[in-house]
């Protein structure tokens, strides 16, 4: 089944933003989120797949993407009547409130005024650098049995930010008033002014969906309808994308080109959205609550806030990896690497974050042929430079279907390696890529063809390493060179140098120099700079390739400008191919620095408010002052304060993060983004 986004967050104080069509993940971040089953009717409402594709149409045009169309008799009523549709049941149907994983700068609902903050483990230090959250709300406002209306969830998200409590109705004049509030019928209408919006939300709905109320409502595409009558809708053409991205989908479109004409025709039949039943469509609302002397909603324009991601540090960044004693900022790192020259800790890693400058007194050079080297093989070829030694970093960036082509089966339901050496290492696919009971594996039997099992056991060799596993069906085959096929992260062949700093910290910048006598040869051209938490997976930082260091410089110095990211502990450098070699098969490297901060404490991730101009809906309005009960914050920023209510408007409001608003209306509680997925 498909899970398809409406690019548009409909802001309940009246604005809405269509987002681009590109995307990978949700559109925007998501502080709550709720499920809503619709797949049977609930609170006399009801919405199914069937009314989807029933009422927005796709024709075929050759030249624009002005291919939607309303269904219906006549006119796009039937879009206003969906469009209603959709309102009634964000606004009336049994949510299901799944709460956030995560720590107290980035889950929970805040509960506001304490006199204590807490740090990200939700913990007083009693460090005011790290005590700058508020305590959360980590449970769920509206479980499963205890579903709860778009209003009545309000009503509890409020009560929680601002008594500690989803129950604290008393907060509330009248506990149902949201909910009323939400479900008075607009003044707008469709359908010759004959039908009422049901609320504010449909009526946003219509100006994003090609409804009556958008700048360029859909035209009717019963029958034969011209090419040119056909509207472009943003927020549709997305949506037509998604599903287009779902295999099987465009099978079952019905669009099609009237035929009896010369080709290209200028009329077309269009097809219905291919939305099945199991389906999920996927909202985003900002609701808010205007507590005022009024009991009806008013009218209100503001701007809308989307949520782009800053990241970044709170301090100038500075040299994370250098030792203290040795000229840096922090102290207990500490250095390993896959090989050195003769053994000799002389011309060991740690000698990268030694010294004043790079010279040919302090440098780090690998084992290659030279010198007493270890057993393992670290070597490069002479021609080219390309890796052919043994030293691997397992477990490298995000997982991926992998296929080897040396499996061989045994009627014993065992797999082993017929290229045991393959790798380079002695050792096959089995301990490469560390197979564990239960991966799934999918491999070619001779006679069933492609089969997806899973690892029954693992099967230790003399060295106590990995080199055959079992198989959970029956295959009872024999076969060489079987193609198999599992899901896993990458290795990556090459030496390696590896720094602990000792502590978690983010990284935003690694500048690396060459060894100055081997500028011209034995220096890294291919490489991988990496980061990890726990020192055994590991994130790509910065992935190089045909690297020549600017020969002409002398120095080679190079920047290599990272995203901020982390939290990282360890921090290393892989590399597969040097710009040449003459000599001992081995590379050279004379300094690295890596320039970040400690994490979380010296870095942020929040959102940014993106202002854009909205349109005019009702804001909601429940009947009580409140601002001097719970004043709002009294200094901008991303972070609580104490004694003071995070989501309550405040002048000094300037951006929406977990524990602040950007709402400067000071009778404002702002609830923040809201993700609602409705299985139809």
């Amino acid at each position: 089944m498909a899970t398809i986004q409406i690019p548009v967050l409909f802001d309940m104080s009246g604005d809405t933003i269509t987002y681009g069509e590109e995307i990978s993940g949700d559109f925007i971040y998501s502080h709550l989120n709720f499920m809503l089953d619709m797949t049977t009717e609930a609170n006399d409402i009801s919405l199914n797949a069937a009314d989807i594709s029933g009422t927005v149409l796709v024709g075929d045009n050759d030249y624009t993407d002005n291919i939607f169309y309303s269904g219906g008799s006549s006119g796009n009523i039937a879009v206003d009547n969906l469009c209603n549709r959709i309102a009634k049941t964000i606004t009336r149907g049994k949510l299901v409130h799944l709460p956030h994983t995560g720590n107290s700068s980035n889950s929970g609902i805040p509960m506001g005024g304490r006199a204590q903050l807490v740090s990200t483990d939700g913990t007083t230090t009693g460090n005011g650098a790290l005590d700058k959250y508020a305590i959360k709300y980590l449970t769920s406002i509206s479980p499963i049995g205890d579903e709860q209306m778009l209003g009545e969830a309000m009503a509890r998200v409020a009560s929680i930010h601002l008594v500690g409590s989803p129950l604290s109705a008393g907060i509330f004049e009248n506990k149902n008033s949201v909910q009323t509030d939400l479900e008075v019928a607009s003044g707008q209408t469709f359908n010759s002014g004959n039908t009422a919006f049901y609320n504010a939300l449909a009526v946003q709905l219509s100006k994003v969906l090609g409804g009556s109320k958008s700048s360029a409502p859909m035209n009717n595409g019963s029958g034969t309808p011209l090419d040119a009558s056909g509207v472009s809708v943003p927020a549709l053409k997305s949506i037509y994308e998604q599903l287009m991205n779902v295999p099987g989908r465009s099978q079952i479109m019905e669009t099609r080109e009237v035929t009896n004409v010369p080709m290209p025709s200028d009329t077309n039949i269009p097809g219905g959205f291919p939305f099945i039943a199991g389906d999920k469509l996927v909202m985003y609302l900002r609701p808010k609550i205007n507590f005022a002397g009024q009991t009806l909603p008013e009218q209100h324009t503001g701007n809308i806030v989307g949520m782009p991601e800053e990241v970044g540090f709170s301090v100038p960044v500075y040299d994370i990896g250098r030792k203290n004693s040795d000229g840096g900022a922090l102290t207990g790192q500490t250095y390993t690497q896959s090989s050195m020259y003769n053994s000799n800790t002389d011309v060991g890693f740690n000698k990268c974050f030694e010294g004043t400058e790079p010279d040919t007194s302090s440098y780090w050079l690998t084992a290659g042929t030279g010198g007493n080297n270890p057993a393992t093989d670290h070597r490069y070829g002479s021609n080219g430079g390309a890796y052919i030694g043994g030293s691997h970093t397992r477990f490298v960036g995000e997982p991926k279907d992998i296929t080897v082509t040396t499996a061989e089966l045994k009627n014993t339901n065992e797999v082993i390696d017929t290229a045991a050496n393959s790798f380079g290492i002695n050792e096959g696919f089995v301990y490469y890529y560390d197979l564990q009971v239960g991966d799934t594996i999918t491999y070619e039997h001779p006679v069933s063809g492609t089969t997806t099992t899973t690892v029954a056991s693992v099967v230790l060799d003399g060295n106590s390493k990995p080199f055959k596993i079992t198989l959970t069906d029956a295959h009872d085959a024999t076969a060489n060179n079987v193609s198999l096929t599992f899901n896993n992260k990458e290795n990556l062949m090459g030496e390696w140098g590896q720094v602990d700093i000792g502590q978690n910290t983010a990284v935003k910048q690694i500048d690396l120099w060459p060894y100055p006598p081997g500028q011209a040869s034995d220096i890294p051209k291919n490489f991988h700079l990496l980061g990890s938490a726990d020192g055994t997976n590991w994130d790509i930082l910065k992935k190089v390739e045909n690297e020549d260091w600017g020969l002409a410089n002398a120095g080679g110095i190079k920047e290599y400008t990272l995203p901020p990211s982390g939290p990282y502990r360890y921090y290393r450098i892989s590399v597969q191919l040097l710009v040449n070699n003459t000599s001992n098969n081995n590379f050279s490297l004379s300094q690295m620095v890596i320039w970040g901060g400690k994490h979380p404490t010296e870095f942020y991730r929040h959102a940014l408010p993106l202002d854009i101009s909205g349109l005019v809906t009702n804001f909601t309005a429940t009947p009580e002052n409140i601002t001097s009960a719970f004043p709002g914050k009294n200094i901008g920023g991303p972070y609580s304060e104490d004694l003071k209510w995070g989501w309550m408007g405040s002048t000094t409001n300037n951006i929406l993060t977990q524990d602040t608003t950007d709402i400067t209306d000071t009778n404002t509680i702002d609830l923040h983004v809201w993700k609602i997925t409705i299985t139809l």
